[in-house]
């Protein structure tokens, strides 16, 4: 596991179909969010990631649905991996995010699907667009957001 996350998503991108379960493994060793959410990397490809995650007691809130803070969380993780798809630098962080809450994420309608997208890569600065949907396909949540790249 001595590649970064970076390093294997520019090998997705270039082919190598081993690196999406190298990279799904390297976040679960190497990132306690995706851990604590049992996050399930679905798909990588240029300017887009997928990630699959169960209802959990310990990130919903009163009335048996999850806390916006976890959804929230989920969009900042799978627009971060579509960001790293076009991220031409060697890092990034989120500069900001928003999120619109269309419908409660409830256990009745477990597992949901987040999708990433990027809208826009520049040199400094990339803008992703995140989705969740719920096992109905029902779409839950919608958010924007937008992260720098380290250059150096």
């Amino acid at each position: 596991m001595d590649k970064l996350p970076l390093q294997l998503i520019r090998e997705i991108i270039t082919g190598n179909k081993d690196a999406k379960d190298i990279l799904h493994e390297a976040f679960r060793q190497r990132s306690p969010v995706y851990r604590l959410f049992d996050m399930r990397l679905i798909e990588v490809a240029e300017g887009k990631a997928k990630i699959e995650f169960p209802y959990k007691e310990e990130l919903s809130r009163i009335g048996g649905m999850l806390h916006g803070g976890a959804i929230m969380t989920v969009i900042d993780q799978v627009c971060g991996l579509a960001a790293m798809t076009v991220n031409k630098g060697v890092n990034q962080v989120t500069m900001e995010l928003k999120i619109n809450f269309l419908k409660p994420l409830t256990k009745e309608t477990e597992p949901y699907v987040a999708v990433g997208e990027v809208i826009r890569a520049g040199r400094t600065t990339i803008v992703c667009q995140g989705k969740i949907f719920n096992s109905k396909g029902d779409i839950c949540a919608v958010g924007i957001g937008t992260w720098y790249v380290f250059t150096k």
